[in-house]
C-alpha cells in the first residue's frame, strides 16, 4: 500500500516588525512639517513655489500731451551702495583718474656731426630730480634709431607718461650712443653725445603738453 505525504498548501504568514508602524508615522509627520516650513518661507519672501516671477524693468512712459522734442529725464546712476552720486563726488572721481602728459621738443647739437654710423641710438629721458644726493627716478623715456641720420633734418623726440605732482622738480636729459647700444655696464663712451645739464620741465595744473628743446655736446 502506497503512503502519501500530506503537503500544507497554505501561504506562510508574514508579520511586520512592531517598530515599522511608529517609524512610518514619524516619517509622515516629518514630511508634513517640511512641507509647511517650505510653504511659509515662500510666502514670507512673496514668492510661492512654482509661481515666482522676476521683476520687470521699469519703463517710463511719456505723459499725454508732452511734445516729442522734450526729453524725459533718465534716472541718475548710483554708486555700488545704491546711493545717488552728487556732482561733487563725480568731480572727485574724475580727479582721481590717471592723466597723461606729453613732453616733446627738438634735439640739437652744439657741433652737429656730418654722418652717424649704423646702430646709433638716441635716448631721451624725463626724470624726477626732486631729491638731492639720490638717483633720479625715470618717469618716461624714448629711444630713437639714428642709423639714417641726416644733418639737414631736425631731430625731434616725444615722451608720454603719467602726470607727476606739480610740487616736484623734473628735467629732460639725453644721450646719443654713436654706433653702439648702451647696457647696464656702460652708458656712454668717448665720441658720444649727451646733455651736460638737465633741462627743466615745470608741471602745471591743467596742462598736458610741454615743449622742451635740448642740446647735445660731444663727450670727450
Amino acid at each position: 500500500m502506497v503512503k502519501y505525504k500530506e503537503v500544507d498548501y497554505k501561504a506562510p504568514s508574514t508579520r511586520w516588525p512592531l517598530w515599522v508602524i511608529p517609524f512610518l508615522v514619524v516619517l509622515l509627520l516629518v514630511l508634513i512639517g517640511l512641507f509647511i516650513f517650505i510653504t511659509v518661507g515662500a510666502k514670507q519672501s512673496k514668492c510661492l513655489i512654482f509661481d515666482c516671477q522676476q521683476p520687470r524693468d521699469k519703463v517710463m512712459e511719456r505723459p499725454a500731451g508732452l511734445s516729442d522734442d522734450v526729453a524725459i529725464p533718465s534716472e541718475e546712476k548710483s554708486d555700488k551702495h545704491g546711493l545717488e552720486m552728487s556732482g561733487e563726488n563725480k568731480t572727485e572721481r574724475a580727479h582721481h583718474k590717471e592723466s597723461l602728459i606729453t613732453v616733446h621738443g627738438e634735439v640739437m647739437f652744439d657741433v652737429a656731426p656730418q654722418i652717424l654710423p649704423p646702430n646709433s641710438l638716441l635716448k631721451v629721458k624725463l626724470e624726477d630730480v626732486s631729491l638731492m644726493d639720490v638717483a633720479s627716478v625715470i618717469l618716461g623715456e624714448t629711444l630713437v634709431d639714428l642709423s639714417n641720420y641726416s644733418k639737414t633734418k631736425n631731430l625731434d623726440y616725444s615722451i608720454k607718461c603719467k602726470k607727476p605732482s606739480v610740487h616736484g622738480r623734473y628735467g629732460v636729459s639725453a644721450v646719443l650712443n654713436v654706433g653702439w647700444r648702451a647696457d647696464e655696464h656702460s652708458w656712454i663712451k668717448r665720441g658720444d653725445f649727451f646733455t651736460d645739464t638737465s633741462y627743466p620741465v615745470i608741471i602745471k595744473p591743467g596742462v598736458e603738453e610741454y615743449k622742451t628743446d635740448v642740446t647735445l655736446v660731444r663727450y670727450q
